[in-house]
C-alpha cells in the first residue's frame, strides 16, 4: 500500500509500517476482535488518539478499511510480486550470460522494471540493484557496439585505401613499363639493383627523389 496515498479514516492516518503490518494480519485471516485489539492497544494508535482525540476503532471502521486501504494494498502486493518475478528473471539472464547481456535484452528487461516501478512507491533494494546493474550492462554494451562499429569503419577505410593503392601501383607500372627510358634502365645488365633503383627514382620523381644514400657510411675504427 502506498505511503503517499491519502486516507482520512482513523486506520488510514496510522503510520505506513503499522498499516502494512495490519494488512498482513488481515490477509493471514486474523479475526475482527483480534485486529481491533491489536489496533486500539498499539502505541501508534494511542499517539494518534492523543493528537486527534479519536475514539477507538470499531468494527465498522475496520470493515471500511477492508473495502478501501486493504484492497489497495492487495493490488500493490500483486504488482510488487510481478516486479520481483521480473527481477529474478533478469538475474537469471545475467547469470546465464556470464554477467553480460546484449543491449536489446537490457532494454527489454529494464523497460519492464521501469514499467513496474511506476506503480510501486517503495521498490525493494534488490529491485533497485537489479535495475542499476542492467543499466550498467546496457551502457557497456552500447559503448562496445559503438567501438566495434568505429573499428569496422576504419577497417573498411583501410581496405579501400589499400585497394586504391594497389590499383594505382599497377596502373603506374603498366604506364612506365611502356616507357623506353624505364625499360632501358630495368633491362640494363651493367648495373645492380641499387643503381637501377636510384636511376628509376630520378627518372620517375625528378627533383623530388631523395638521392641521399640509403645507408650511412661505415665508421672507421680508431686505432689505439
Amino acid at each position: 500500500m502506498s505511503n503517499t496515498r491519502a486516507y482520512r479514516s482513523k486506520i488510514g492516518q496510522l503510520p505506513f509500517a503499522f498499516r502494512n503490518e495490519l494488512n498482513n494480519r488481515i490477509r493471514d485471516g486474523r479475526t475482527g476482535s483480534e485486529l481491533l485489539t491489536h489496533i486500539n492497544t498499539s502505541k501508534e494508535f494511542k499517539a494518534l488518539k492523543r493528537r486527534t482525540r479519536s475514539k477507538p476503532v470499531n468494527p465498522q471502521n475496520l470493515s471500511d478499511w477492508r473495502d478501501s486501504g486493504y484492497k489497495d494494498w492487495l493490488i500493490d502486493q500483486d504488482r510488487t510480486k510481478h516486479i520481483r518475478e521480473i527481477t529474478e528473471f533478469s538475474r537469471s539472464l545475467v547469470s546465464q550470460a556470464g554477467g553480460k547481456l546484449a543491449s536489446a535484452g537490457c532494454d527489454i528487461i529494464a523497460g519492464k522494471i521501469l514499467e513496474g516501478l511506476s506503480t510501486v512507491d517503495e521498490p525493494t533494494d534488490e529491485l533497485v540493484k537489479a535495475l542499476v546493474s542492467l543499466k550498467k550492462e546496457e551502457t557497456s554494451a552500447r559503448k562496445l557496439k559503438l567501438a566495434q562499429s568505429q573499428l569496422a569503419l576504419k577497417e573498411r577505410e583501410f581496405n579501400l585505401d589499400r585497394k586504391r593503392y594497389q590499383r594505382s601501383t599497377c596502373e603506374l607500372f603498366l604506364k612506365w613499363f611502356k616507357n623506353k627510358a624505364v625499360s632501358k634502365i630495368i633491362s640494363s645488365k651493367s648495373t645492380n639493383n641499387d643503381a637501377k633503383t636510384e636511376a628509376l627514382g630520378r627518372h620517375l620523381f625528378g627533383e623530388y627523389w631523395d638521392d641521399a644514400p640509403a645507408t650511412a657510411p661505415k665508421r672507421k675504427r680508431s686505432k689505439g
